[in-house]
């Protein structure tokens, strides 16, 4: 049945949920059930309870990769690479929701000038990121054509740089203080017409200058009111609801209250072809987790071969993935290197993958820490450890 497929993300992560709500509370239903002997509900809720606690670890990375797609999937599935104007939509309107966002700074002597600029500052969420900055810039052109907008880009990269800092978290604690600002920068360009090669590549030109997205995020919105037409990279990355990137902080704003959440599009109407993690939309979620436990345990099968050669703190690192031996147990962590920055990223971690899932002591966090920290040194990346709080 369609219903069952994972491209109907939100009914499939109410049925996890469900799931899990259902494991969770029977043993205390077992409990209720008053026509059985108390003796006998108090064994049965106590087995259950036990039951219930090894097959919830069992599930959990699946439950919690599943979710994380799911939701991704679920946020897309709007995504478009061109929006309709909404009904009664003008310039007017555009520049009075700009004007109340934040605060207004004067743009830097450069050409293109924006007509408006807004700074927005808000403290952390959460322990990975010492700020959330957004700025907003608007632009006016006839024709845009394509030099006009890398003349824009150039103007708000510059006036953004120009603003970046303005406003700093009074209290910070010291896992903040060592984490990236997020920054959000959006252009808009109001045009009254776009360059007709230009056009057919729009989606492609804004989508591919938002290189990262996840610490900084530049997102140009063109609305192109010849054809009554918007377009920016609406494609959200996971957790899609989270404010730990910068691109779903400007997804949102741009969706939520520049156009009031009335941007209109079509079922079949210049749908995105996005992908996650290559996942084939169409399958059923039975055969979607079936898949990930297979994946999960073909993975967990190479981790304890990769574990068993190694000698007490040494450092691997292969296919994306960290590891490390300390003592007689095991930490496996996936690691996004950024070439240009050199800077290798990963969660940060608090139990043991091998040779079974555990609590590490927090004393001996900071330590399998310094082995990866140096392991990275010598190869000239600096280590950035992302929380899990958020």
């Amino acid at each position: 049945m369609n219903i069952f497929k994972i491209k109907n993300a939100r009914f499939c992560t109410f049925l996890i949920s469900l799931f899990i709500i259902f494991v969770t509370a029977l043993p205390f239903l077992v409990l209720a059930l008053d026509f059985i002997s108390i003796d006998v509900r108090v064994v049965a809720c106590f087995v259950l309870i036990i039951v219930d606690l090894f097959l919830l670890l069992k599930i959990f990375k699946v439950t919690f990769y599943a979710e994380l797609v799911l939701k991704t999937i679920a946020a897309n599935n709007k995504s478009r690479t061109k929006f309709d104007f909404p009904n009664g939509f003008n310039k007017e309107k555009i520049q009075s929701v700009i004007s109340k966002f934040g605060k207004s700074y004067e743009p830097v002597t450069v050409f293109p000038q924006p007509e408006k600029l807004q700074y927005q500052f808000k403290n952390p969420v959460g322990a990975n990121s010492s700020g959330l900055e957004m700025i907003v810039a608007t632009y006016t052109v006839d024709v845009l054509t394509s030099d006009e907008y890398r003349n824009i880009i150039k103007s708000i990269n510059i006036n953004s740089k120009n603003l970046k800092g303005t406003k700093k978290a009074l209290y910070l604690d010291n896992q903040q203080k060592k984490s990236p600002l997020k920054r959000t920068v959006i252009p808009i360009i109001l045009a009254n017409a776009v360059e007709e090669p230009f056009s057919k590549i729009l989606f492609k030109v804004v989508s591919d200058e938002d290189k990262d997205g996840f610490e900084e995020s530049i997102l140009p919105c063109i609305l192109d009111f010849g054809k009554q037409t918007v377009v920016f990279n609406c494609s959200a990355l996971p957790d899609p609801f989270s404010d730990n990137y910068a691109r779903n902080r400007g997804i949102r704003f741009l969706k939520n209250k520049l156009f009031k959440r009335k941007l209109e599009f079509r079922k079949n109407f210049n749908y995105v072809d996005f992908k996650v993690d290559d996942i084939d939309r169409e399958q059923t979620l039975w055969a979607f987790l079936k898949n990930v436990n297979h994946e999960f345990r073909i993975l967990e099968k190479k981790s304890d071969k990769v574990f068993k050669n190694l000698k007490d703190k040494q450092v691997v690192f292969e296919d994306d993935l960290i590891y490390v031996k300390f003592g007689e147990r095991g930490v496996s962590l996936l690691v996004e290197l950024n070439e240009e920055s050199k800077t290798a990223t990963m969660d940060s971690f608090d139990m043991w993958d091998y040779p079974k899932v555990n609590q590490i002591a927090k004393e001996t966090i900071p330590q399998i820490e310094r082995l990866i920290i140096n392991f990275f040194a010598k190869e000239g990346y600096t280590v950035k450890f992302e929380s899990l709080e958020d």
